[in-house]
């Protein structure tokens, strides 16, 4: 405990003074370059976290292949949905042939129903004129 105060006082006079914290780290830098024991426990405690080659390697690969496998998957879809629009596509050709074909029923009945009835009509407005115009009685 009275070690851990003392700790204590050294820190909070160190980041008071300036100059005392530049002696500290001197000193501690000095320490580090002589004792080859602690650059060899800073440089190990260092090279456990910084990857190696083969570990970027390694990751750059994973990467390329979860890449490789969603553009599969997108490419996939893409296939379903292309399919799925070229049913709906050949649906509606189909749809729009069998409207085509009951339009030209439509037509041909609608000709053939009011053809006649209208060569009537012309008919008889043509034979009304005629009488008029010769002063034939009209029956």
């Amino acid at each position: 405990m009275f070690c851990l105060s003392i700790v204590r006082q050294l820190v909070e006079e160190i980041s008071r003074d300036e100059e005392a914290r530049r002696i500290l780290i001197e000193e501690i830098a000095t320490h580090i370059a002589i004792n080859r024991k602690v650059r060899h426990l800073i440089l190990t405690a260092i090279i456990r976290d910084i990857a190696t080659r083969d570990d970027v390697r390694r990751e750059v690969e994973n990467v390329r292949n979860e890449l490789r496998e969603e553009i599969r998957r997108v490419r996939e879809e893409l296939r379903k949905d292309i399919d799925g629009l070229r049913l709906e596509v050949i649906d509606i050709r189909d749809r729009v042939s069998r409207l085509e074909g009951q339009m030209l029923l439509f037509i041909r009945l609608f000709i053939a129903f009011n053809v006649p009835i209208l060569v009537g009509v012309i008919g008889t407005l043509l034979l009304l004129l005629w009488r008029t115009i010769t002063g034939a009685p009209i029956p």
